[in-house]
């Protein structure tokens, strides 16, 4: 049904563009909390952000792909990128669920994460959270667990190397000193 009015006319403020255009379904109220349990993730973006505490994490869009009613359903996934040791061990875990090879520098570009495949458990891990009023409830909060490889999975393909660094610009010569000039003769004595 078209808009009777003209969106070019009102307030970027007091306009929503969301881009709800018909292949866009409505929601028919089912939740779409991924159910505890066992399933095949492919990863559908990977991307730096920072965590509330303001540490760098890698965030994963994880969509289900195995057959069933969690099907198409996704899940976001969260991983410190700090230098601390349990940190470094949960990120491999993807890695190595993933099979996206390490380059020798023992990192990986976050475009070799995107259409990854990995087997994950979802728990329900239970957050105290506290409302407006001052009122400590508890929440679901949902996540994935236990990365482990798709039996039967094909390794990832190796990520492209880095380019070299550019060579260095060679140094400039330094131009001869020009020569002083003879020095005049003295004038004659008269």
């Amino acid at each position: 049904m078209p808009a009777d009015y003209d969106a070019t006319s009102i307030p970027t403020d007091d306009y929503i563009d969301m881009n709800l255009n018909d292949e866009v379904s409505t929601w028919d109220g089912t939740p779409s909390m991924v159910d505890c349990g066992t399933y095949e993730f492919e990863i559908v973006t990977a991307a730096k952000d920072q965590s509330q505490r303001g540490n760098p994490t890698l965030v994963t869009e994880n969509k289900v792909v195995s057959e069933g009613p969690m099907m198409g359903r996704t899940m976001r996934a969260w991983y410190s990128l700090t230098d601390k040791m349990g940190s470094r061990r949960r990120l491999k875990n993807l890695i190595v669920a993933t099979g996206v090879p390490l380059d020798s520098r023992a990192g990986f570009p976050l475009s070799a994460l995107s259409g990854a495949h990995f087997m994950g458990t979802v728990i329900n891990d239970p957050q105290p959270r506290t409302q407006p009023d001052g009122q400590t409830v508890t929440q679901d909060f949902h996540k994935i667990v236990q990365e482990m490889p798709v039996e039967g999975a094909e390794p990832a393909p190796a990520p492209e190397p880095p380019p070299p660094p550019a060579p260095p610009a060679p140094a400039a010569k330094a131009a001869p000193a020009a020569k002083a000039a003879p020095k005049a003769a003295p004038a004659a004595r008269r």
